[in-house]
């Protein structure tokens, strides 16, 4: 696991590059809606083997540490968009074409993040075949990080 602070336990970095992996061939970029201090953000980066655009949503109330974790990660010619702000309404925006893998990982709230991938989901990019996966992230008192990553198998035709 990358030496970078964060709440990503290893299995969860491990599935994350895996995830990324898998989707470097659909047309689109790479969406992180959270970032906090980077460890996600170098971890779908270093997955990133083709070196497609990565766009890193967050208020960034860390940024300069954010900025000194991810600077090792970020390859020669891969574009990595910073947008500080509002995420909702950057996301109703959205400027940067088909989205080919987001990882919503903000607020942790599950109506805040069913209403992030509501507000993501007209930009997500259409193929042939694809896999949307759905990372749940639970805080509780006896336990600090778990995540699940449960797998939808879907098709999204061009008219939805």
């Amino acid at each position: 696991m990358l030496d970078i602070p964060g709440l990503i336990c290893e299995a969860d970095a491990q599935s994350l590059t895996r995830l990324v992996q898998s989707v470097l061939t659909v047309p689109g970029c790479l969406l992180e809606v959270g970032c906090h201090l980077g460890l996600s953000t170098a971890t779908i980066l270093a997955a990133n083997t083709t070196q497609k655009a990565v766009h890193c949503l967050d208020l960034f109330h860390a940024f300069d540490e954010w900025k000194e974790n991810v600077s090792p990660f970020i390859g020669k010619g891969v574009l990595v968009d910073t947008v500080k702000g509002d995420i909702m309404d950057t996301l109703k925006t959205w400027p940067h074409g088909p989205i080919a893998f987001a990882f919503i990982d903000h607020n942790h709230r599950l109506d805040t993040t069913v209403r992030c991938y509501e507000v993501m989901w007209p930009h997500v990019s259409i193929g042939e075949s694809w896999r949307f996966t759905i990372t749940i992230t639970r805080i509780t008192r006896n336990q600090n990080h778990s995540s699940t990553a449960c797998p939808m198998n879907s098709r999204r035709n061009a008219t939805e």
